[in-house]
Parts: structure tokens; sequence; C-alpha cells
């Protein structure tokens, strides 16, 4: 898995945060906040976060059906931007202070997924995030992290868990509007995991990394932990960056 994620991270090193869409003024939004732009399946980041979706669906036991289609992160909007440049500044704080760390930034699935519209199931070209106030994932979208937009409770306090895996990632997606409904989404996000504090037990009271580290990275059971799929904890807002929206069916 770590050579994986070293190849992955090397082929997006260079592709710009929020600009891979081409299309600038869909459908002449209103680019006053930010937006979904959808990927086509030719461009190599799809082909790429198909790639990364299938590769780590770990559990032959579940199945999804299909990809239906693959969204960008388009960036606007003064939070927005904001939020784009804290992210920048932390990455180059982390980067300088780690030169030898190669896997300061990580490609990895939130845990945590709810959402309570039906952003971008109609395959459109384009799709601008709601406003209702539980629809957590479009204030993520939006770079919005307040209260339990992007933060659970968990095995290690609270804070905004994701993982490698897409099928685990799976579980925690919600539709809130539509429970029975077939149709789903997973979120990858750029996430700065720094030096990540290794742990084999459970500290639900945690509320930022160990002193030293800037990350918790979760052993699975295999090597003597306590999750089965790879989970990943970060406790700041700006170590995450909302990238790709892939939307499936079950």
């Amino acid at each position: 898995m770590r050579a994986d994620i070293r190849r992955i991270n090397a082929k997006l090193e260079h592709m710009p945060h929020g600009d891979m869409g081409r299309v600038k003024n869909p459908q002449n939004l209103e680019l006053t906040s930010s937006y979904l732009s959808r990927i086509d399946a030719s461009n190599p980041l799809h082909i790429e976060a198909r790639s990364m979706f299938k590769d780590r669906w770990l559990n032959p036991e579940r199945h999804y059906s299909s990809i239906q289609a693959i969204y960008e992160v388009v960036y606007r909007g003064k939070s927005a931007m904001r939020h784009l440049q804290q992210y920048d500044d932390y990455r180059s704080k982390l980067r300088s202070e780690q030169p030898r760390n190669r896997l300061v930034e990580e490609i990895l699935f939130h845990c945590w997924t709810r959402r309570a519209c039906n952003i971008g199931d109609d395959g459109s070209a384009s799709a601008i995030p709601c406003s209702v106030k539980g629809c957590n994932l479009c204030h993520v979208l939006q770079c919005d992290f307040s209260g339990d937009n992007a933060r659970r409770g968990g095995n290690w306090g609270t804070g905004i868990y994701l993982t490698t895996s897409s099928e685990k990632a799976d579980a925690y997606a919600r539709n809130l509007n539509d429970r029975s409904g077939k149709r789903h989404l997973v979120l990858l996000s750029k996430v700065l995991v720094g030096t990540p504090k290794r742990v084999y037990v459970k500290n639900k009271s945690l509320t930022q990394p160990p002193s030293g580290t800037d990350s918790i990275k979760a052993m699975t059971k295999d090597i003597g932990g306590v999750v089965k799929y790879s989970e990943r904890v970060v406790y700041r807002d700006d170590a995450v960056l909302p990238w790709l929206v892939i939307i499936y069916d079950r």
C-alpha cells in the first residue's frame, strides 16, 4: 500500500488544485463559491481516480455496481481561496521542517460523508454545492469544516477521519434524503499527514496528535492494531483539501 501511495502521489504532485476541469465557467455559473466540474472519462485524472477506487475496495464480500461520474472541486470565493492558501502554507511548512519525508501529503478517502441533496447524481457537467445545514458534504466542499461537518468522535478522539480504503469510505457514506437509494458518493481529499504517530491501541481522549507528530496512523489488526482497514486522523482544518468526488452505484 505504501508503494501504491507513492506512485499515486508522484503522478498527482504537479496537478494544480481546483483547475483540472478545464471549463472555467461551465453553464455560466456565478463563480462566487466552489463548484464541482465533471472530469471526462479519458482524462488521466479520471482514470487514476477510478483505479484508486477499484483497487482500494478491499472487501470481496461487499460490492459496488459501477462508477457513474467523477468530479473535481474547483475553488472559488473568498472563504475557499483562503482555505486553499492556508493548506499551501501548511504544506510548505511541513516540507521545510521534514525535507526527507516523501509522504507529507497523501490522497485519502473521507470516513464521514453525509449529504442531504443529490449533487452529482445526474452526471451534469457541473454542480454547485447546496447550503442545507445538514448537508455536511456540501459544507466541506466549500471548505466549511465547522462543527461536525468533517469531524466525528472516534477511537482517537474528535478529528477528521480518513482512510486509504474506498470500501471503508463507502461504509460511512450516507444519503440523508434517500436512505434506500443505490447511488452514493465518496470524497477524496489531499491530506497533510506530515509525520504520523503510529498507534496500536485506542485513545478516545485525543484532541491533537502526540507531541512531535502531525497526525494519527491507526495500525491494522493484521499487524497488531485495532482497525480492519487503514485509518488516518488529522485535527486541523488546513490539513485537508477536498479534491475529488466519485459518484457510484452500490
